[in-house]
């Protein structure tokens, strides 16, 4: 399971190892580099699957979480422009980070 706090980092160290995977001459650093890759490319799949759990766990104001989330935790947007960007209160829009996050982080 992918933690919310490591997705950042995960795309990222996604986008290296498929440039250095893709420019490398030596055939044994190519292939190292590829399984890295791979193993990244596995957690930026298991992210995606992961915001599934958000929708599943809401009945209602499932976009809004969704997008939250996805603007706090994967585009790094800090909370006062989620205030600005959402029209809502600093305490409701860490009520739905926290929710969304706990979702994500669930295994339902």
């Amino acid at each position: 399971m992918i933690k919310a706090k490591d997705i950042i980092n995960i795309k990222q160290e996604h986008e290296k190892y498929k440039k250095l995977s893709e420019n490398e001459t030596d055939i044994v650093k190519r292939m190292k580099y590829g399984r890295i890759f791979r193993d990244y490319e596995y957690k930026v799949l298991q992210i995606e699957l992961q915001l599934t759990n958000i929708e599943l766990g809401l009945f209602r104001d499932i976009d809004l979480h969704k997008n939250v989330f996805i603007d706090r935790y994967m585009k790094n947007i800090p909370i006062e422009r989620l205030i600005d960007k959402y029209r809502l209160s600093r305490t409701t829009i860490y009520k739905i980070c926290n929710k969304a996050k706990s979702l994500f982080e669930s295994n339902i």
